[in-house]
């Protein structure tokens, strides 16, 4: 792993436009450049093993040779060398990196989900979204649309067993 660099920072303005004549060391080709950023939310573990080679992949096809990539919990530190042209590329790659990285994250969590699910759980899903889907068209066709279907049986009763009339 290459060693950091040391050297006297520039602090640049977090807010407005930035004035390269003002600052003495940013216009000279092949210097070298950190970048601190931090974070709102904490980095976890597995942005922390991945961060670096997407960081890295992207700065150096921006043409910044990258020396040193270290990540924090709420903080990353950049060291490359290269020209000051390449920043406004190097800071718009910056929140593409972690968008890609989140997407990253979120397919390993769904493909371990999936797979930590046994198969007889996700069968009685699909039997279950079957009959969700299937079930009510088929008993509302068997119940003649929605409506209780009435029989009535017609039987002659004897004589014998018959009520009287009613009065009048």
């Amino acid at each position: 792993m290459p060693q950091v660099v040391q050297g006297s920072p520039v602090n640049l303005p977090k807010h407005g436009p930035l004035d390269i004549a003002s600052l003495p060391n940013i216009s000279i080709q092949g210097a070298y450049y950190e970048l601190n950023i931090a974070t709102q939310n904490a980095i976890s573990a597995d942005q922390a093993v991945m961060l670096p080679v997407l960081i890295r992949d992207q700065l150096e096809a921006q043409g910044a040779h990258v020396v040193y990539v270290a990540v924090g919990t709420n903080d990353v530190t950049i060291q490359f060398r290269g020209s000051p042209f390449y920043w406004a590329s190097i800071f718009g790659s910056l929140d593409m990196i972690f968008v890609a990285l989140g997407l990253v994250l979120i397919m390993v969590l769904l493909y371990l989900l999936i797979t930590s699910v046994p198969g007889w759980v996700w069968g009685v899903v699909v039997v279950g979204s079957i009959g969700l889907i299937f079930l009510p068209s088929l008993l509302k066709s068997l119940t003649a649309g929605g409506k209780a279907v009435q029989r009535t049986a017609v039987r002659i009763v004897p004589e014998r067993f018959r009520l009287p009339p009613p009065p009048k």
